[in-house]
């Protein structure tokens, strides 16, 4: 819940986005992917930039028009909204590059801290840059409606406790797809 409803906000509430606009969503893993899903749930045409080549497949399974490990491969998509679901900086400028005259970019991932972006790209271009984070009540009960209604899921990976040490040295590596849930 909590992850889907941080997707939500950034998709959503405050990426606006709507049926028939293009969509690029950076970073495919525990809230891009929802991020994906909830965008595509809204009738937009979705372009994922993803570093990890081993997602690919999943990615294009899901609906989205492309996959990339580089967001500027969709520049020529107008790209009417992007979110950053990675946030190492370089894919935050990525998208000050990518994105359509006007477009407007959502930062919801904190991989680093700082990010050198083209200020005069975001100016001229006119540019909406905005951060967003967890979210409300209310987007917890529009991501319980899209769970409902078959819209949106997560990919879990079920292990064991004494799995867990092995499965945070993974996450550290960027070698687990999805989400990796200990049963009791």
């Amino acid at each position: 819940m909590d992850a889907a409803r941080t997707a939500y906000r950034g998709v959503m509430t405050f990426g606006k986005v709507k049926k028939g606009m293009n969509v690029g969503i950076i970073g495919f893993g525990g809230l891009g992917s929802l991020g994906a899903q909830i965008a595509e749930a809204q009738g937009a045409h979705v372009f994922v930039a993803e570093a990890n080549k081993a997602t690919w497949d999943r990615v294009t399974a899901g609906g989205a028009g492309g996959v990339s490990a580089d967001i500027r491969d969709f520049a020529d998509k107008g790209l009417d909204v992007i979110v950053d679901f990675a946030g190492f900086g370089t894919t935050t400028a990525q998208a000050v590059e990518a994105i359509k005259q006007g477009g407007t970019i959502v930062q919801i991932g904190l991989a680093r801290e700082e990010a050198t972006i083209s200020t005069q790209k975001i100016t001229m271009k006119e540019i909406t840059l905005v951060g967003a984070s967890n979210g409300e009540k209310s987007e917890a009960v529009a991501v319980l409606d899209l769970i409902a209604n078959g819209s949106l899921s997560s990919l879990t990976v079920p292990i064991t406790f004494e799995q867990i040490p092995e499965y945070i040295a993974k996450l550290a590596k960027g070698d687990v797809t999805g989400r990796a849930v200990a049963l009791y």
